[in-house]
């Protein structure tokens, strides 16, 4: 099978984001476990970001025509005509070398490939890491064998007759492996705001330092800022006389979690997997401006479960920084509500979720009559 003239044995399609790839690299590093010659491909966008993702981890990616689905209100001809391209490229190389499964990913990059395996008969699973699912999987599941879900209530957004299966995020092994109790909680606060960063809570936490200093003399910070904001954030903590790593982008994340003791992060369906594993207690700042809210509602689910604080970052800017240090202090402060919150994130881990999803992948390959 690693013959270079093979179809792969599986197809992972999607993209764009670090929430949809690293999903995809853990069922694909659970595949490669159980079978290290199977022949895997991801099939997506040429954003730098997934391209750089895949190429760190090892991975063969292939680049499809196609148009973002945010460009669809401005130039619909051209999404139209992107899409339609990346859907005959997508026929054209699975009729010559049809894989086992197809297994989508999320985000719009998905959608022509498994259009394309629908057409062919190829197994499709889709993987849907929010609570509520985004556009391509509410369209696409029609087409699948089998959605996977992180949430319960996930399958009451999606199509009637759907099957769908409650197996969790994936995620690394690295991270996974993470779930054992630890004796302490490390005095690390740990800030993220997902591949990209975000602008938000990097100038939150600028603003906030004043508040926050005097609760930070036990506390170092780790940072991850994404590649605009490092040098400003830097420059702060350093203004301040605050420890602090700050760095774009961290690598790797196990390590990150690993020496975390409290954490201030976006919501992010698979940060929040990760989270639970490591069980972190967080305070979650949802993107507000994600489809459908469904960072929000991520949010909500974690906070319901007293796993997590959540505060909104709403548009009042100025705010922001003073209701953020507000829920923070509290958490540093008090050893007991971390250790609480510590074993609520816990119950709410999936560290099996990737071999969940690869079970069902072996399933249908084994039944496909590809």
């Amino acid at each position: 099978m690693n013959n270079g003239n093979l179809a792969p044995g599986f197809i992972l399609a999607g993209g764009g984001t670090g929430g949809h790839l690293f999903p995809g690299m853990a069922v694909a590093e659970e595949l490669r476990r159980r079978a290290a010659d199977v022949a895997i491909e991801f099939w997506g966008t040429e954003r730098e970001l997934e391209r750089r993702i895949l190429a760190e981890h090892g991975w063969t990616h292939r680049c499809l025509s196609g148009e973002p689905s945010t460009s669809l209100r401005r130039h619909p001809l051209r999404v139209m005509s992107g899409n339609w391209q990346a859907y005959r490229q997508s026929h054209r190389w699975l009729k010559q070398h049809p894989p086992s499964t197809v297994i989508g990913l999320g985000g719009f990059s998905s959608a022509p490939v498994v259009y394309a395996a629908q057409r062919l008969g190829i197994p499709i699973v889709l993987l849907e890491q929010n609570t509520i699912p985004g556009r391509a999987t509410r369209y696409l599941c029609r087409w699948a064998d089998v959605v996977c879900t992180s949430f319960p209530e996930t399958q009451s957004f999606l199509r009637n007759g759907c099957r769908v299966e409650l197996t969790g995020n994936p995620i690394s092994s690295e991270i996974a492996n993470l779930t054992t109790d630890s004796p302490s909680l490390p005095s690390r606060l740990l800030i993220l705001g997902g591949s990209q960063g975000a602008a938000a809570i990097n100038q939150a936490m600028i603003a906030a330092i004043p508040l926050l200093k005097p609760h930070l003399k036990d506390w170092h910070i780790v940072h991850q800022t994404g590649a605009a904001d490092v040098d400003q954030v830097r420059a702060a903590y350093r203004q301040h006389d605050i420890a602090a790593r700050v760095e774009a982008f961290l690598s790797p994340m196990s390590l990150a979690y690993a020496e975390a003791g409290c954490v201030v992060s976006r919501a992010g369906a698979t940060t929040l997997a990760e989270l639970a594993c490591c069980g972190i207690p967080a305070i979650l700042v949802p993107y507000p401006h994600a489809v459908n809210q469904h960072q929000l509602r991520n949010a909500e689910f974690f906070r319901d479960n007293h796993a997590a604080i959540l505060v909104e970052q709403r548009d009042e800017a100025s705010n922001f920084p003073n209701r953020l240090a507000d829920r923070l202090i509290p958490l540093l402060t008090d050893e007991s509500q971390r250790r609480k919150m510590n074993r609520s994130m816990r119950q709410l881990a999936s560290p099996d979720a990737a071999a969940n999803v690869a079970d069902l992948v072996v399933q249908l390959a084994k039944s496909s009559k590809h």
